[in-house]
């Protein structure tokens, strides 16, 4: 019991979290999402193609889509992409809500219009935004939303 709470998931892991809860039908090719890094085999592929066909997703500049799936989203990444799963209203406040996510950070309209809907669970002031995304982050998430 207990023993997976808070354990940071995959990229790979995320991207099916995501797509599952959000209800669309898994795609299992893509013409337009075409990546350097998946070839289709992986167990992967189709949720990834999955989020792209859906425009969740976009390639790296190098073209690839996850520069290694078996690593870790951050919570300011995983908020981006929640943000585009949920189709959640832009909302920014007069200040910040967090100590630790700047008004001029890539990630701030993210996570603030996440927070807007409550799909945090935090009292500590901080969201810790570089900190690898957890089961249980994501989970929250996919509860509330």
């Amino acid at each position: 019991q207990g023993k997976f709470v808070g354990k940071p998931v995959t990229k790979a892991e995320v991207i099916k979290m995501l797509v599952f809860d959000s209800g669309v039908t898994i795609a299992t090719t893509s013409s337009s999402c075409v990546w350097t890094d998946i070839t289709g085999t992986e167990w992967y592929a189709d949720y990834f193609y999955t989020a792209c066909e859906n425009g969740w997703l976009t390639s790296n500049s190098d073209g690839s889509i996850t520069a290694d799936a078996s690593g870790y989203y951050t919570k300011g990444q995983v908020s981006k992409i929640a943000y585009y799963v949920y189709g959640v209203a832009k909302s920014v406040p007069s200040s910040a809500s967090f100590t630790d996510v700047a008004s001029t950070a890539w990630y701030y309209t993210y996570i603030e219009s996440l927070n807007a809907v409550s799909a945090f669970k935090t009292t500590s002031g901080k969201f810790r935004p570089d900190a690898n995304a957890s089961n249980s982050f994501v989970s929250y998430i996919t509860s509330v939303l």
